[in-house]
């Protein structure tokens, strides 16, 4: 990139474009055979396919040592330095950490790198021990079974029960909202609780009873005796009916360990704004709309009963209202003060994602609170990144820590890359091809190397991630029929 803005900055008029694209394409090879283990012998390959056609390379093979196991012991030095107890493995030291910052006065903690090392485990490890100090934890995500599996941790494996009776855990989604004639509508877990019921005006159902009957509004209005209009559908919003469950559980003053869970997709945009100002209604019993000032000694009520206010949004930049999310989230804690100790409470804003690792990527892109693609962050690393680190920075004008870790569970990581090229000749005078074969041959390529990996004896499970969905069902229906 840094060759192409000095092209375009500095680019020469009289100099051939055919040459520009020359050294452009040089230093692509020249940086691709230094990244890659054999990368000449790769990109010679590359270099070689034929023309007008598909060419499936060769695989290219590469080990990647010399990095630190998840449940590796941490290193005598870093033990001293982060102030650890005992002789943890990296799994325990990052569990030690997020629970100590967990109770500190910082308002932000940013748990990055790392992906399964337990970041949420952590946070439900310290809640469960807390809980009699009342909590109400609200869980973000992009992805929806995610977030009912954050209920099923606070559940012992045994019974299925939730650890405390006290617990009221609550989640919803649309289909969830159209069934009830669009209203307000949250599914509910709890192990005092089995009926449906209404608090305020918002309908709270067990989420063990699976089979209910729809009772969807009807589009259609008649406007005469032959002519039928489709009126469209006028339902309440997931935030919304959130919100407003939180609203009322809090006010009815029976739930004090309360858990909600929500996707970032909930965001949406409206002419007024967006659905964000449903946050306001959580707590706007201690505030002051008119006056526009918090009501202290109602914030004490509430967290007299409620100490650890968690608001955590995970895989942040998953979605791209991920950060519009985080910016909603802010505005909420500014005005309500909930950072202000004299409020009582603990409150944490925990933004969680595997993909960031650094802290001026965090103040770069997350500081700004709109709408953001699907993006790759790519910034030069430091000569020497430590397995698991600590650092204190300010964000939002507020305290932050930022917790990451560099490991990977297993001793050695072999990458296969299998690379399949269609090569097409460019002519601006012929049309495109209305499909193309690639798919096609990738698709029978997965397939022959799963077949492959299911025969052998020695692997006893894999995992394949594929986002396109229809692709996955052909996948499935081809092994079913085999």
């Amino acid at each position: 990139m840094e060759t192409c803005y000095q092209i375009y900055r500095e680019h020469n008029r009289q100099e051939e474009i055919m040459e520009v694209r020359q050294r452009v394409f040089h230093n692509i090879r020249m940086n691709a055979q230094r990244n890659f283990a054999q990368g000449k012998k790769m990109v010679d390959s590359i270099m070689g396919i034929s023309p007008d056609t598909i060419n499936i390379l060769p695989r290219h093979t590469e080990t990647i040592t010399g990095f630190y196991n998840t449940v590796a012991p941490v290193p005598s030095e870093l033990v001293s330095s982060l102030n650890l107890t005992g002789t943890p493995n990296f799994r325990q030291a990052h569990n030690q950490l997020i629970k100590r910052y967990l109770a500190s006065d910082n308002t932000y903690l940013f748990l990055t790198g790392n992906p399964g090392i337990g970041k949420t485990t952590a946070i439900v490890d310290f809640i469960i021990e807390h809980k009699d100090e009342g909590f109400l934890f609200f869980y973000v995500s992009p992805r929806k079974q995610v977030n009912l599996d954050i209920i099923e941790k606070f559940k012992n494996r045994e019974d299925g029960k939730l650890v405390d009776d006290g617990i009221f855990a609550i989640n919803s989604d649309s289909n969830l909202i159209q069934d009830n004639f669009g209203e307000l509508s949250v599914a509910y877990t709890s192990n005092k609780y089995e009926k449906d019921f209404t608090l305020g005006d918002v309908r709270f159902l067990n989420s063990n009873n699976m089979e209910r009957i729809s009772h969807r509004k009807n589009r259609l209005a008649q406007i005469t005796d032959d002519t039928l209009k489709d009126m469209g559908t006028k339902n309440k919003g997931v935030l919304n009916s959130i919100c407003q469950g939180l609203y009322h559980l809090i006010a009815d003053q029976k739930h004090n360990q309360i858990i909600a869970t929500s996707s970032i997709q909930s965001l949406r945009k409206t002419e007024r704004g967006d659905t964000l100002k449903h946050l306001e209604k959580i707590l706007s019993d201690a505030y002051n709309t008119k006056e526009d000032k918090v009501l202290t000694e109602r914030m004490r009520n509430i967290s007299g009963r409620i100490k650890h206010l968690f608001i955590m949004i995970d895989e942040i930049t998953g979605d791209e209202g991920g950060a519009e999310f985080l910016q909603g989230i802010k505005k909420i804690v500014n005005k309500y003060q909930l950072s202000d100790q004299n409020n009582g409470f603990n409150t944490k804003i925990i933004v969680a994602d595997a993909s960031i690792v650094d802290k001026n990527v965090i103040s770069q892109h997350l500081k700004d609170g709109s709408p953001q693609p699907n993006k790759i962050y790519f910034r030069r690393a430091e000569s020497h990144i430590q397995p698991i680190s600590v650092e204190c920075f300010e964000f939002a004008n507020k305290n932050a820590i930022l917790i990451n870790t560099n490991t990977y569970p297993a001793k050695s990581l072999t990458i296969n890359y299998q690379i399949i090229v269609e090569s097409c000749r460019f002519n601006n005078q012929s049309r495109l091809k209305n499909k193309s074969d690639l798919e096609k041959k990738c698709q029978e390529q997965l397939f022959k190397d799963i077949r492959e990996l299911l025969t052998k004896d020695n692997v006893e499970q894999f995992i394949v991630y594929i986002q396109n969905k229809s692709k996955l069902s052909e996948l499935i229906v081809k092994f079913s029929r085999s």
